[in-house]
């Protein structure tokens, strides 16, 4: 579990909430809440607005949803894994919902 400390992906995500993360997932899609390891070495829940297709391995262009710009392209390998669901004030929330 990760607990959340940032505003990026609020309404959905508010700061506090705990992800339950999925660390092996089988794919990834458009619209999934991924997470990434940023520049700092910390985690960052962001979602996927982008798939690229065209290339070898497929792409995926990453975006908070209270954020201005994107965070950029990420290939799977970069991806560390999917938020399953979303505890807040001791309730769980599917991430789909």
């Amino acid at each position: 579990m990760v607990v959340t400390s940032g505003s990026s992906m609020t309404p959905l995500i508010e700061p506090g909430s705990e992800l339950i993360i999925d660390w092996h997932p089988k794919a990834f899609a458009l619209g999934d809440v991924v997470v990434f390891i940023n520049q700092y070495h910390r985690f960052v829940a962001h979602r996927i607005v982008a798939v690229d297709s065209a290339q070898r391995r497929k792409r995926y262009l990453i975006k908070g949803d209270n954020t201005r710009h994107d965070d950029g392209w990420f290939d799977e390998r970069q991806l560390v894994g999917k938020v399953s669901t979303i505890v807040r004030g001791g309730n769980a929330v599917d991430e789909d919902s």
